[in-house]
């Protein structure tokens, strides 16, 4: 009763076999996808909370420029108080297109108590920064800075 087999599997379970590899295949492909997809979302919250500093940093910077004998903020109140952005248009200009290029990726838009000075559009704002300028009148005044990617 010698077997003329000389080791091997049976031709019945290749199939089964054939069918349990290409599953494992399957499942890791998935879990390997899952990964990547976490991994990404993670990048994506540090570059947000990335570009929520430097919003935060370059609108500090901002308001302590110094302009006519006076800083940026002091130009804000005036600006509100006389209803004329014009010259906070220009030195905001001047400031923000150092740092975020008209054609760049990046873009942004100031605003002064929800009036915008420089009707930037993007597709999805990431980041943005809001001072309250206290008035001698008693008035606060919001300057934000809006960024986004266009």
């Amino acid at each position: 009763m010698l077997d003329s087999k000389k080791g091997g599997i049976d031709a019945e379970e290749l199939p089964g076999l054939f069918v349990l590899i290409l599953f494992l295949l399957v499942l890791i492909l998935v879990l390997f996808s899952l990964n990547y997809l976490n991994e990404s979302k993670k990048q994506q919250q540090v570059k947000i909370s990335f570009e929520d500093i430097n919003a935060n940093r370059n609108l500090g910077y901002f308001l302590q420029l110094s302009v006519d004998n006076k800083i940026v903020a002091d130009l804000v109140s005036e600006s509100y108080l006389n209803n004329n952005y014009e010259k906070l248009k220009m030195t905001s200009n001047q400031f923000f297109n150092q740092i975020y290029s008209p054609n760049g990726p990046m873009g942004y838009d100031i605003s002064i108590n929800g009036k915008s000075l420089n009707s930037a559009e993007f597709e999805d704002e990431i980041a943005k920064s809001t001072r309250h300028i206290p008035l001698i009148n008693g008035e606060i005044v919001r300057i934000e800075l809006h960024v986004g990617e266009r």
